[in-house]
C-alpha cells in the first residue's frame, strides 16, 4: 500500500512529534508498506551537529522515501507570518511531491496542527481516490482562542470555517486523547 504521511516536524528536528511521525513512518514501512513522507525543512534545534545545509531535500531514511521542502516565512515570528507560511506550505508541499514522486497513493495521513495541512490531504484524496485520515493533536483554532492568541472574530471565523470543511472531508480523524475526541465529537459534530 502507498502511504503519504503529511506532517510539520520530522527528523532530525528535536520534538516529540517528529519522532512520533518518524516512528509511524518506519512502523508502517516494516509492515510491507510504501511510506513517503512529505513535511518543510526543520525550523527548530536540531539533532547532534546537524544543520539545514546538510539535508537533502528528497532521501530514503531506514526505507522510508522523505521529501522536504523549504517554507517561506517558516522561521518568522509573530502570527500573521505563521499564517503566511501555513497557507504557503499547501501549493510548496503540493509542488514538492509532484516533482519527486509520481506514484498514486493509497492513504494520506495528516498530521494537525498546522490546520491548513489537511487542504493537502483533501488534494491528494480527490486526485488518487485515496482515504484521508487526519491526525489531530491540538485542536486549532480553539487552543489559539482559548489562549488568547485570536482574538479577531474575522479570523476566528476563517479558521473554523476552515476546521469545518477539513473535518468534512476527512474519511477518518483520529485524536490523541480521549478528552480531545470527546471535543470533537460534542463541540464539532464529528
Amino acid at each position: 500500500m502507498n502511504i503519504l504521511l503529511v506532517t510539520d516536524p520530522y527528523p532530525p528536528e528535536i520534538r516529540a512529534i517528529s519522532v512520533m511521525m518518524q516512528e509511524l513512518a518506519e512502523f508502517l514501512y516494516k509492515n510491507g508498506n510504501s511510506i513517503t513522507v512529505l513535511t518543510s525543512m526543520p525550523q527548530l534545534k536540531l539533532i547532534d551537529s546537524t544543520t539545514k545545509a546538510d539535508l537533502p531535500k528528497h532521501r530514503v531514511e531506514n526505507g522510508v522515501n522523505v521529501l522536504r521542502a523549504k517554507i517561506p516565512f517558516q522561521n518568522k515570528n509573530g502570527f500573521i507570518f505563521k499564517a503566511l507560511s501555513q497557507i504557503l506550505s499547501i501549493p510548496v508541499l503540493y509542488k514538492t511531491y509532484k516533482l519527486n514522486n509520481n506514484e498514486t497513493i493509497d492513504i494520506i495521513i495528516v498530521y494537525s496542527p498546522p490546520l491548513p495541512l489537511g487542504i493537502i490531504g483533501i488534494i491528494f484524496k480527490k486526485l488518487y481516490g485515496s482515504k484521508f485520515l487526519l491526525n489531530i493533536q491540538d485542536i486549532f483554532p480553539q487552543n489559539a482562542i482559548d489562549l488568547g492568541i485570536i482574538k479577531n472574530k474575522y479570523i476566528v471565523y476563517f479558521y473554523e470555517l476552515l476546521e469545518r470543511f477539513i473535518y468534512k472531508h476527512a474519511d477518518k480523524i483520529s485524536a490523541h486523547t480521549p478528552g480531545c475526541k470527546e471535543f470533537i465529537n460534542t463541540k464539532k459534530h464529528i
